[in-house]
């Protein structure tokens, strides 16, 4: 069961995750767009082992998008998960939807000061650029 390999594989390396799904339970399971919508609703953010990226847009279906819950990269064959797992939920998908020239990216949050606010904008800027 590769869901189970990954859960044991995950908690091998301390990482605690809310919940393991194999691409061919959300293809059976998350069918309609209902169990999609409580399934995007059930967690702050989704990650996806980068060999079945390519194909998870398709069985998650536009809602996840539109919610900003896209799912995020993460290389499973690396050996320091822990830093590729931190490293991905503090990362978010900056995509443009065709609305114009103009994108809007969060840089910082309320509680930072200045010097971190600058420097993330910097970061935000070459990133982008």
């Amino acid at each position: 069961d590769p869901q189970r390999q990954y859960k044991d594989l995950v908690k091998s390396h301390g990482i605690t995750v809310g919940r393991v799904i194999d691409i061919g339970k959300i293809k059976k399971k998350f069918k309609e767009l209902e169990a999609k919508r409580v399934l995007c609703n059930s967690y702050d953010c989704f990650l996806v082992d980068e060999r079945v990226l390519p194909i998870v847009p398709r069985w998650l279906g536009k809602y996840f998008y539109t919610k900003g819950k896209a799912p995020i990269q993460v290389n499973l064959k690396k050996t320091d998960l822990s830093k590729e797992f931190s490293d991905a939920i503090r990362s978010f998908m900056v995509s443009n939807l065709g609305k114009g020239n103009n994108i809007s990216v969060p840089c910082g949050k309320v509680s930072f000061d200045n010097d971190q606010l600058i420097d993330n904008v910097n970061s935000t800027i070459k990133s982008l650029c």
